[in-house]
Parts: C-alpha cells; structure tokens; sequence
C-alpha cells in the first residue's frame, strides 16, 4: 500500500497545474510569480529525485530555493512537513 500511496503523491507533483499551485500560494501565504510557478511546475514534472528521502528532500527545497528565494522554500519546506503530520504520513519518509 504505502508504494501505491509514493506513486499517487509523484504523481500528484508531477501534475499540478499552473492554476493550483497559485491557488496554493494564496492559501498558504506564499508570494510566488507567474514566472517562478512555470519554474517551479517544469522543475516538478522532470523530477527525479526521491521526495521520501531525506537527503533527496533536501535537494529539493535547495532547487526550490534556487527557484524562486529562502523564505518561499523554508515556507514549503515547513508546510510539507506540517502536511506529512497531519495526514500521519510519517512513515512514508525515511532516511
């Protein structure tokens, strides 16, 4: 069960629309531009890092960092991990 739920949250990165991921922003108190969420969704759909390992993890909060500024990435990063608790998902990441 828990490769089906890794593969349906890939996917689900993988496949979030230009649309979502601003929506997202607003909900969450990002401040991301247009430009930075196209970066930000090419980055996703080529991904080939590991999102359930740590050190994998880490390099992409560094990308997003890259991508757009520390603040946003520190903010994803933070959330992504509130998420992964809320949801008792902890068991899915490992390192």
């Amino acid at each position: 069960m828990s490769d089906y739920l890794k593969q349906m949250m890939i996917h689900r990165l993988k496949n979030i629309s230009h649309g979502e991921l601003i929506a997202y922003s607003k909900t969450y108190g990002f401040s991301l531009s247009a430009e930075e969420s196209r970066e930000i969704i090419k980055y996703l759909r080529h991904l080939t890092l590991n999102p359930f390992k740590n050190s994998e993890r880490k390099r992409m909060f560094y990308d997003l960092k890259q991508l757009t500024d520390e603040r946003t990435a520190m903010q994803a990063k933070q959330l992504f991990e509130q998420l992964i608790r809320h949801y008792k998902m902890e068991h899915l990441f490992y390192d």
